[in-house]
């Protein structure tokens, strides 16, 4: 399973000495284990006897105070010299790194890429603002951003989709962003987060109204400008139960449901 061989403090030596090596360390947590290596690769293992998988974990593994992120497969072996289904990149150790740069952090400050959150997941109500044709700015933003350029909005909550789809990120301003996992066929798409009941649609998109959709979201536009046939900045064509449009460089999805608000989001 794996090792911490991540941490480049661990010799050589060390590990040609041992085939079933164990180095002793701590999680984020608190929680003491050790990693472990067998003939498929290195696992970290608490001292319980569990171990983490299809997770990422903060581990200090030779008790320095620092700690390194590491991603463990569903099966609990370390992933090496790849990206995660979530879109971050871990080097031949295994350490998460940004631009080659392996990630550490302080044990009392660390948290996995995502699972990094604002401070007790405060909305700061900040949408960017709205283009010419009513999209807002801040989410136009992040349906172009990675997901670790959209860290700054700061990272509230991770949904794990079933079915390997995608991974749903809440952040702090408002949005969620849905990251397609590799080959799912999903696209990826900015939607309001339903952390904070206190935003609707509106927050996306000026001009949404819950109780339309369809034909009659598609009129709505019509009458504010908006063309209604594939040409210009701005149209909006009905294909029900969905009305299409373009606001700007923002292509938005409006649909919905009898008997439920209808849904907004970015594509």
């Amino acid at each position: 399973m794996r090792k911490k061989m991540i941490v480049p403090l661990l010799t050589a030596a060390m590990s040609m000495t041992m085939s079933m090596t164990a180095f002793a360390g701590v999680t984020e947590g608190g929680t003491k284990g050790s990693w472990q290596k067998d003939a498929t690769g290195w696992w970290w293992q608490n001292e319980d006897g569990t171990w983490p998988t299809g997770a990422w974990q903060w581990i200090d593994g030779n008790d320095d105070g620092v700690a390194e992120c590491y991603f463990f497969d569903g099966n609990g072996y370390m992933m090496t010299n790849s990206v995660s289904g979530d879109g971050f990149h871990v080097n031949a150790d295994g350490a998460w790194v940004v631009d080659g740069v392996v990630q550490t952090r302080n044990l009392n400050e660390a948290k996995a890429p995502e699972q990094s959150q604002a401070a007790a997941g405060e909305l700061t109500k900040d949408n960017g603002g709205y283009n010419e044709w009513g999209a807002s700015n801040a989410a136009i933003e992040m349906k172009k951003n990675s997901r670790e350029e959209n860290a700054k909005f700061g990272e509230v909550k991770v949904d794990d989709v079933s079915l390997g789809t995608c991974t749903i990120i809440h952040y702090a301003n408002g949005f969620k962003v849905f990251y397609p996992y590799e080959g799912s066929g999903s696209y990826k798409s900015v939607g309001v987060s339903e952390l904070y009941p206190e935003l609707d649609g509106t927050y996306l998109f000026k001009y949404y109204e819950k109780d339309i959709w369809g034909e009659e979201a598609a009129e709505k536009l019509w009458k504010l400008g908006f063309n209604d046939r594939i040409v210009g900045d701005a149209y909006a064509f009905a294909n029900e139960p969905d009305c299409n449009i373009a606001a700007g460089e923002a292509g938005i999805s409006w649909s919905g449901v009898k008997g439920y608000d209808a849904i907004i989001s970015l594509r």
